[in-house]
């Protein structure tokens, strides 16, 4: 795993609730720690003032939330998957992919967020082209999800789709996905979605217009009134008239037959309905999914040329009923399974998740499948394809100056080596010179004293030269060993003086120190005498004298004592 903190937190936002489950990544493998739904106030959704306030707390309640990544997704509704192929390029594979992309489904620039992967590649007409993962989101989505997280007090990791979460399972091998096709079915609030996957890949992702709002319609449709015995209790106010139901009541009959539950709650003004009787009235719109799944395999069989699902998992409102899955069973012929990653048999689930009923543990699916995201493995709205090209954009640019860097460096090392080799030739000379002056002994006459004079006067004029020519070099390797660590040059400026061969050539030479000290504000004074000392102690320098020394400060060094001395050389 690539990052840094091993938690991560997957936040499931419906219509009507909060989803919250917590993995951690140990030992090779994910673990469930912490799983739980929290109901919203009636009337509550994303927009509410109070929302991130609820958000808060419910996050609050999660052990450890302020390390963990926090993963949430857009409504499956609001997401589109596809595929298109390519052509290799090598530059700008983004806008090649963006605009194949539109090419084949419209969308709006500004207001979809859009991001892409590349899979691999394909035979395309004869050409060898890209295959790429494409998928969109309503950027007003994305932003307000980001915005809701920033006012609970939380940083998002990332927020991806619905679908991306459930290929989790089979990406992490927590469902084995085996080698032949696999579909999932997700009933959504008004919509479905059948997602079709091979391995940890999906091959096909579409939007089924039937979901749990078509069956509210469906049971209100075939309510059968006063001939049966769903009748309404006399002191119901939200309805008088006898024998009309009314949307809340069955939303609520659905959601008492989800709980599994023959003899449903007299609150809502209901009495004795069975599962039985509901489950036929909602049959018509269970009728059209099942119809719009079997178009859906039809097309992926027959028109993109795939092998038939062997196995058809569901998950979303409805998967945990009984009579649900045996009608699909019954319609499609297919296996149906629950997608029931928090099933208490797992050895991957901890006992904290194991008390909690089939009905919560499906609900909770696919914020379980949220929760083991990662940027590698997980298309992330955050962080898309266009910021992945200006992030290698920046390192190709932070590469290049750091290689020029190295250049200069390695300049700058070979002319300082070049200079301090011929200072250190200039030094033997003068030595051996001074031996054979040392080892001379002989007879003194005028002519032979005006001879060394001469002599001596030339190889004088030849030192000093040598002198002139290398006491830049001399200056800076003093000031370099006289200068403490918590001293900083900043700038070094050397006035040589008249030039010539005159008695005051080379006279009046000084050296301009622009510097800081770094340090405990209280000594910088003492810092900066203590600094002072050293040069003077120089046999290269002569006088010292302050031109500026104040206190400022100085970027990201703080508060430093700024200083500018004057120093005249030695005559040499």
């Amino acid at each position: 795993m690539s990052f840094g903190s091993r938690d991560v937190v997957g936040v499931e936002i419906r219509d009507d609730r909060l989803n919250l489950v917590k993995m951690s990544w140990s030992g090779g493998a994910w673990q469930a720690l912490q799983a739980f739904s929290a109901s919203m106030k009636e009337g509550q959704n994303l927009h509410s003032p109070d929302f991130p306030d609820f958000l808060r707390t419910q996050l609050s309640s999660i052990h450890g939330i302020k390390k963990a990544r926090i993963w949430t997704m857009v409504r499956a509704s609001s997401g589109k998957i596809w595929h298109v192929n390519v052509p290799r390029v090598k530059k700008d594979l983004y806008n090649a992919v963006y605009w194949s992309a539109r090419k084949e489904r419209s969308f709006e620039e500004n207001s979809t967020a859009f991001d892409f992967r590349i899979l691999g590649e394909t035979t395309d007409n004869g050409s060898r082209k890209h295959v790429a993962e494409v998928y969109t989101a309503p950027g007003e989505d994305v932003r307000l999800l980001k915005k809701l997280f920033s006012r609970a007090g939380f940083s998002l990791e990332g927020i991806t789709l619905p679908s991306f979460a459930v290929q989790n399972f089979f990406v992490n091998k927590w469902f084995e996905p085996g080698t032949e096709p696999c579909a999932v079915l997700k009933i959504e609030h008004d919509c479905s979605v059948v997602d079709i996957y091979k391995e940890n890949r999906i091959l096909l992702s579409r939007h089924i217009k039937t979901g749990l709002e078509s069956m509210v319609e469906s049971l209100q449709q075939n309510y059968p009134g006063t001939k049966s015995k769903f009748l309404f209790n006399e002191d119901q106010t939200t309805n008088k008239q006898q024998g009309v139901l009314s949307r809340d009541q069955a939303a609520h009959l659905i959601a008492q037959l989800e709980e599994n539950q023959d003899l449903f709650n007299h609150d809502k003004g209901l009495e004795n309905n069975s599962a039985g009787e509901i489950f036929s009235m909602i049959t018509p719109a269970l009728e059209r999914l099942a119809r719009q799944v079997e178009r859906t395999m039809d097309y992926f069989v027959y028109s993109l040329n795939h092998q038939y699902p062997s196995r058809l998992y569901v998950c979303g409102y409805l998967a945990g009923v009984p009579m649900f899955t045996s009608f699909l069973e019954k319609e499609l012929e297919l296996d149906i399974r629950l997608l029931d990653p928090l099933d208490p048999s797992t050895s991957k689930v901890s006992p904290l998740i194991s008390s909690l009923n089939r009905s919560t543990r499906m609900n909770l699916s696919q914020a379980f499948g949220l929760a083991m995201s990662t940027r590698v493995n997980t298309p992330n709205f955050l962080y898309t394809a266009l910021d992945r090209e200006k992030e290698k954009a920046s390192r190709r640019i932070s590469g290049f100056a750091a290689a020029a860097m190295i250049l200069i460096l390695l300049f700058t090392g070979a002319y300082w080596y070049h200079v301090r080799h011929n200072l250190h030739q200039v030094r033997e000379k003068v030595t051996f010179l001074d031996h054979q002056l040392q080892s001379r002994t002989p007879l003194v006459t005028s002519e032979m004293i005006n001879e060394t004079a001469g002599q001596l006067h030339k190889e004088a004029a030849a030192l000093r030269n040598y002198s002139r020519k290398f006491v830049p070099v001399a200056v800076i390797s003093e000031l370099t060993s006289s200068t403490p660590v918590n001293v900083r040059l900043l700038n070094v400026r050397l006035d040589m003086g008249r030039s010539g061969d005159g008695a005051s050539a080379g006279r009046n030479r000084t050296v301009v120190v622009d510097g800081i000290i770094r340090g405990e504000e209280s000594l910088f004074e003492t810092y900066l005498a203590s600094y002072l000392l050293r040069i003077r102690s120089s046999p290269l320098f002569a006088d010292t004298v302050i031109h500026k020394s104040e206190t400022e400060e100085f970027g990201s060094e703080g508060r430093v004592l700024r200083f500018i001395i004057n120093i005249n050389l030695e005559q040499v």
